[in-house]
């Protein structure tokens, strides 16, 4: 989990809201990502899926708020678009193996 100083009201984010993105690596080999408000005492917005195995990695785009980048144990990293939720927010994947 990669914490950071998070501003103290909605107002002091960008967009009005401060998203904290988790890598979840289930049970049934999917990697999921759930995104959660930390001012709405860190509840779901919702899910990025696409990784077959877990995520081993996150990092947010510096220059794009709405861009967040994750690693998996699938070999690939994928490149996510947070105003879209499931596998359609998905912007591109590199893979290892291919």
């Amino acid at each position: 989990l990669k914490c950071m100083d998070l501003p103290k009201t909605p107002e002091g984010c960008p967009h009005g809201s401060a998203l904290l993105a988790l890598g979840l690596g289930g049970g049934d080999g999917r990697g999921v990502i759930q995104l959660c408000d930390a001012f709405r005492g860190g509840s779901a917005t919702h899910e990025l899926i696409g990784h077959t195995g877990g995520v081993n990695g996150l990092e947010w785009d510096p220059q794009h708020p709405f861009r967040l980048a994750s690693a998996g144990e699938d070999c690939t990293v994928r490149l996510w678009d947070i105003r879209k939720a499931g596998a359609s927010a998905c912007l591109g994947v590199l893979d290892r193996e291919k």
